[in-house]
């Protein structure tokens, strides 16, 4: 009986420490999408932790709402002194606290520091991120902060998220919360007609473009063009070739793509040997398979949206298909690609049991 005691109070301790723990940190529940939402704020710069249950400081914080609300360069031309005696003058983090400062967004701690090294709230991060999208203290019923988290809570923001308000915040669960706030609509100026906008597409943060085609598959467009389904835009020098097919997510400025986040998705091609009808037969690990098409996307051609009973029409042999299969809403497409050849090689003193031809360098399997 003794032991059964002993062992019970055990439990009790464990459970009582588990659950003022829990209250402090709380976790997220396991339904919000963590993968997605990390990956995609870490491609857009938003979140950069390598360890993503780490609690996010205040500090962290400000940095990612200035990136979020693209305000990096005013942050940098506010970069000096600052109110706060823990901030150092002219340092990136004055520039951060200073342009959040001024556009109302963020404050200081009671006694008087900012405190970028401790972990900011469930609260704090509900009230910044409901401010993005417009809203005031007047839009909001009840007193502050519950008041801010109901309208994330309303917004869709915090949806699966199992936080109070006083509760330190993962990495993982505020890339979750960001990467709603892109995707939620900002609120309506009042007497508006317009159709809703989102808080991305509110400050053109980035755009999600189809590469339709390059230079390379379509004679019409200048070496650093690429045809998308918002338009012809030049590509930096710097920036690797655009894989066409695929849709990016960009920085669109001044008529032309200034900054390449990454990729939406990884498409998937095939090269058709063979078309019949809407059959396409294909080439796949050595091995000859068919597919249909399917009927339920969007086809492109240099940039026109074709009738899937013209596709087949479109296609040759060795043309590409590139498959964008988007999960995230019902719609899909595939971009058809006329076929791209090498440039020719001329080559002298051929050896015949060479695996190589000029420049070109044949594989084992080359008939």
């Amino acid at each position: 009986m003794k032991f059964k005691r002993a062992t019970m109070s055990v439990f009790l301790i464990f459970t009582f420490l588990i659950s003022t723990i829990s209250s402090n940190f709380a976790s997220a529940v396991t339904v919000a999408d963590y993968s997605g939402g990390v990956a995609r704020m870490k491609q857009l710069g938003i979140v950069n932790a390598a360890v993503v249950s780490n609690a996010m400081t205040r500090g962290q914080f400000a940095k990612s709402v200035v990136i979020a609300a693209d305000l990096e360069d005013g942050a940098l031309g506010m970069r000096g002194a600052t109110i706060f005696p823990d901030i150092t003058s002219d340092s990136e983090m004055s520039g951060y606290v200073n342009i959040l400062l001024n556009k109302g967004l963020i404050s200081g701690m009671a006694d008087g520091n900012f405190h970028p090294e401790i972990a900011i709230t469930y609260q704090e991060i509900c009230t910044v991120i409901v401010k993005l999208l417009g809203y005031v203290d007047g839009d909001l019923v009840g007193t502050y902060p519950s008041n801010y988290i109901s309208k994330a809570k309303t917004l869709g923001i915090t949806d699966d998220l199992s936080y109070q308000k006083g509760d330190r915040v993962t990495y993982r669960a505020v890339a979750v919360m960001f990467d709603r706030l892109l995707d939620t609509n900002i609120k309506a100026a009042i007497g508006s007609a317009t159709t809703a906008v989102t808080y991305s597409d509110s400050i053109k943060l980035y755009s999600d473009c189809i590469v339709q085609d390059n230079s390379e598959s379509y004679d019409k467009l200048a070496k650093n063009e690429v045809l998308t389904d918002k338009g012809v835009f030049s590509v930096p020098a710097n920036v690797a070739k655009l894989q066409v097919g695929a849709t990016y997510r960009i920085k669109l400025e001044n008529g032309g793509i200034t900054k390449v986040y990454g990729k939406v998705r990884e498409p998937v091609s095939i090269t058709a040997n063979t078309i019949v009808g809407n059959v396409v037969n294909y080439d796949e690990d050595g091995t000859t398979k068919s597919m249909i098409l399917p009927s339920s996307i969007i086809y492109y051609y240099h940039g026109v949206k074709e009738a899937y009973t013209s596709v087949s029409s479109l296609l040759k042999a060795n043309s590409s298909i590139v498959f964008d299969y988007n999960t995230k809403v019902s719609s899909s497409y595939a971009v058809i690609i006329d076929p791209i050849y090498s440039d020719p090689e001329l080559a002298s003193n051929i050896d015949v049991n060479s695996d190589t031809l000029g420049n070109i360098v044949f594989n084992e399997n080359t008939k």
